[in-house]
This record gives C-alpha cells, sequence and structure tokens, in this order.
C-alpha cells in the first residue's frame, strides 16, 4: 500500500511539475516575444535570436501541454461514437484506445531518440545552442503522455473489473 501511495504522490507531484513548466515556459515567451516587437517597431533594431526563442518554447509549450490534456482527458475524443455504446463497450474502446495510443507514443520515443543522436553536431543559427534542446521535447512529451497513457490504462483496467 506504501508503493501506490508513492506512486499517486509522484504521479500528482509530476502533475504538478507540468503546469509549472507551462507557466514559466508561457510567461517567458510572452516577454520574448514583447521583446522583440519593441526592439523591431519601436527601436528599428530587431533582435536575431527573439524569433527562434519563440519557436522552441512554443515546440516545448506544446509537448508538455499535450501532457497535460491527456491528464485530464482534453484530447479530442470521438464521443458520439462512444455515447452510443453501453458502458462495458465503452471501456473496451478506452482500453484498446490506450494500447494503441502507446504504441504510437513508443514509436515516436524511440524515433525520437534515434533522431537525438544524429543532432549532436548541429547548433541553431541564432542561439547556437545544441539543436538536441529544442528537440528533446519530443522525447520529453512522449514520456509524460505515456505515463499518462499508462495511469488511464491502469484505471481502465480496474474499472472494466468494477462492472464485472
Amino acid at each position: 500500500m506504501e508503493k501506490i501511495s508513492f506512486i499517486k504522490k509522484l504521479y500528482n507531484y509530476l502533475g504538478g511539475l507540468q503546469k509549472i513548466l507551462l507557466v514559466i515556459a508561457l510567461s517567458i515567451m510572452l516577454f520574448n516575444v514583447t521583446l522583440g516587437v519593441f526592439y523591431r517597431y519601436v527601436l528599428n533594431n530587431s533582435l536575431s535570436w527573439t524569433e527562434e526563442v519563440a519557436r522552441y518554447l512554443m515546440i516545448w509549450f506544446g509537448f508538455i501541454g499535450m501532457g497535460v490534456a491527456m491528464k485530464d482527458e482534453r484530447h479530442v475524443g470521438i464521443t458520439v461514437v462512444r455515447d452510443l455504446f453501453s458502458e462495458k463497450v465503452t471501456l473496451y474502446l478506452k482500453i484498446i484506445s490506450n494500447i494503441l495510443i502507446m504504441i504510437f507514443l513508443v514509436y515516436i520515443f524511440r524515433a525520437s531518440v534515434k533522431h537525438m543522436s544524429i543532432l549532436k553536431f548541429q547548433t541553431s543559427p541564432a542561439l547556437g545552442i545544441n539543436m538536441r534542446w529544442p528537440y528533446f521535447s519530443v522525447t520529453f512529451g512522449s514520456v509524460l503522455m505515456m505515463i499518462e497513457d499508462l495511469k488511464q490504462f491502469i484505471d481502465n483496467i480496474l474499472g472494466f473489473k468494477e462492472i464485472n
């Protein structure tokens, strides 16, 4: 029972950390874009790096946000189809969906790790940072979504046992 309690605490901590990372990324992005607009239109001297920072932060924001959206079950779902079936059939569909999503996420994770090894010598044009950092968002986001998908899969299996 202690292990389950620890896992739940870790899961909740991870969810809170994701939301904090989203707030930080959005805050930096807002400041960065405002700074870029100010320099370009007020001072007539655009900064070369603000667009790149905004792009990379948006990518990170998107992939971390996907994990949060999955946790809150806010991804697009075919609710019309789910509403046509009984609770038992809907749970079957959710379980099959969890398995397919996990297969896809494992594929994305493996492909992103493989792609990261190719990027070790590539740097971004304006910032000069290693391109592994922007592309690591795919790897990180897929891990967050795998954790959430696994949790939902377990919840669906337990829900299925309760119905039977």
